[in-house]
């Protein structure tokens, strides 16, 4: 069954990068003599020979999900076990039960990470052969346990096909002879939504116990590689710290690519919510500003100028006294974090101007993609604005001794001791070639991802205005008039971003870098102005819609709308 080139393509191009990619990095590990992982390399070994069995397991079985009111239909697309079969229908439950398996490795070595930092001779002593015994036997507890409660409660009876067979068969024909499996969160009999609520309360709880596990032990490793270790040279400490940096990618990559749409898939059906439609991208833009609005609550930064550099820090907030927050690599993270929601604004926009700018000159492109592939890579488009600024601040503006040193005197006349605030800094002359050409390159490389959005915005706001003024024959004067509307309330929110987030930057990063002494009251202003986004970015689509904004005022007159006169009609917005 052909669904699209892209799920065609995607699996069988990954599966060649995977045969090629690990037996690499098993080499590489292997035959390392320089660094001696120890025991560690058995583990990476495991990971690296499970990564090609899912890599085969996924082009074997192919699979596909089909979402229909309160259900959620897992079916193989193609490959050896097309054909309805138990055993294929049973490979459709193992199928997923991969992603119970990723989270199996990764707290292995959440585990063995923690063990090795804080009791490593007890790691030393027992790892070889137990602990990689119990690992293997804890990825396939995730694995059969994922894979045996979903194919044991969400069978593919006649009633679950019969309650999504005109909806699937519109679209995928036939679906008698399809392996596949089907959860029904409601309008079936009790006995099968019972039995779809605990085969998808049991994943979830997999999922969730692993993540949280990731998050407590994540800070208690990152806590002990920032205090530094008796036992550890600082070259171990280095790598230690790599290592760790390395397992705080890989453990990001399945939240993004299989806990959420997990969730999204599952809990969409259970609530009967179509989660790939533009309405949920812009909860997703919501649900992101409320985040950062609490990433400006706990996380409070202030900026201070001196000379040729600029100093970002903590100030107060919950978690100084919480988790005694004084200076450490994660506390500093953090910070790198907070700052990092700039560009994560800059990438929701960017997926607001594309879409606009592709409904006006390709509808039907966006009609038949958008579901769900357009949603994901909005998604993935902020996730990789925010991780690429953290990244590129947390390694390049790191407040060493010789940064704290340059910036003493004039940070501790008017803040007090510096030594135990979590802090970035940027200078640009007077110190060291090594910091001014690292400043710099982090100066021009987040400048550059806030430069080429506001270009985007540009562009394509002259293309999308040209567009609307000329017209569109395949649109009614009330959906041309909607589309305008909705073009105004994108760029107020253009305009916000770039006044309370673009140009603080630049005034503040730039001021240091050419020494122009701004008033201080420039450099607290450009750190709280951001967080005033948030409430300007839903209030700028309220008030530039007609429709939102009645609802609001007739709310607050206490005056209900009038309904009687209201036309409802259809339109792709």
């Amino acid at each position: 069954m052909f669904i699209n080139w892209a799920h065609f393509i995607i699996p069988k191009f990954s599966l060649i990068l995977t045969l090629i990619a690990n037996p690499i990095f098993i080499y590489l590990i292997h035959t390392e003599k320089s660094f001696q992982f120890g025991s560690y390399k058995y583990l990476l070994l495991f990971f690296a020979i499970f990564n090609l069995i899912a890599a085969i397991f996924d082009t074997l079985v192919p699979c596909y999900v089909h979402i229909y009111r309160y259900s959620a239909v897992y079916f193989i697309l193609d490959g050896p076990f097309f054909e309805k079969s138990r055993i294929g229908e049973f490979l459709v439950a193992g199928r997923c039960a991969l992603i119970g398996g990723t989270y199996g490795v990764l707290n292995s070595h959440f585990v063995y990470r923690f063990l090795s930092l804080n009791n490593h001779h007890f790691v030393n002593q027992y790892f070889l052969p137990y602990g990689l015994i119990l690992s293997v036997l804890w990825v396939l507890f995730h694995f059969f346990s994922w894979a045996i409660i979903t194919d044991l409660l969400m069978l593919p009876d006649l009633a679950s096909r019969n309650y999504a067979r005109e909806s699937f068969e519109k679209i995928y024909g036939s679906m008698e002879n399809l392996s596949m499996k089907i959860a029904i969160y409601s309008e079936v009999s009790t006995e099968k939504v019972v039995d779809s609520w605990l085969g998808t309360s049991w994943v979830t709880l997999l999922n969730s116990y692993s993540v949280v596990l990731y998050f407590v032990l994540g800070y208690k490793i990152m806590t002990s590689l920032s205090r530094g270790l008796d036992y550890m040279s600082p070259r171990t400490l280095l790598m230690q710290r790599r290592l760790f940096y390395a397992l705080a990618i890989q453990t990001v990559i399945p939240i993004c690519v299989s806990f959420m749409p997990t969730v999204f898939v599952s809990y969409g059906a259970a609530l009967g919510i179509h989660v790939f439609s533009y309405k949920y991208l812009l909860y997703f833009f919501a649900l992101f500003n409320i985040i950062a609005s609490l990433a400006d609550t706990l996380v409070p930064v202030c900026v201070h100028a001196y000379r040729y550099a600029t100093v970002f820090f903590t100030v107060n907030g919950p978690f100084s006294e919480i988790m005694k927050f004084q200076k450490s690599s994660f506390g500093e993270f953090l910070l790198s974090g907070r700052c990092a929601f700039i560009s994560g604004t800059y990438g929701i926009l960017n997926s607001h101007f594309i879409y606009r700018y592709l409904s006006l000159k390709n509808h039907h492109f966006v009609a038949e993609y958008f579901n769900p592939y357009g949603l994901i890579l909005s998604v993935l488009l902020v996730v990789v604005h925010w991780t690429l600024w953290v990244v590129v601040a947390d390694i390049t503006m790191v407040a060493d001794l010789e940064s704290r040193n340059y910036v003493r005197v004039s940070f501790e006349k008017v803040y007090g001791s510096l030594e135990g605030l979590n802090m970035k800094t940027v200078i640009f002359s007077e110190v060291s070639s090594q910091v001014v050409y690292r400043s710099w390159f982090g100066t021009l490389f987040v400048t550059a991802l806030a430069s080429y959005s506001i270009t985007l915005y540009f562009v394509l706001g002259y293309k999308i205005m040209s567009s609307l003024n000329q017209g569109l024959d395949y649109m009614s004067d009330r959906t041309l008039q909607m589309q305008r509307r909705l073009f105004w309330a994108l760029a107020i929110q253009t305009a916000i971003p770039i006044c309370v987030s673009f140009m603080p930057c630049i005034l503040v990063l730039y001021g240091s870098a050419f020494r122009i002494d701004f008033l201080s009251w420039v450099n607290w202003m450009s750190s709280v102005a951001v967080s005033f986004f948030p409430f300007l970015d839903p209030l700028a689509i309220t008030m530039c819609l007609p429709t939102l904004r009645h609802r609001i005022f007739c709310r607050l007159r206490n005056i209900s709308p009038n309904f009687s006169n209201r036309v409802y009609s259809s339109s792709r917005i």
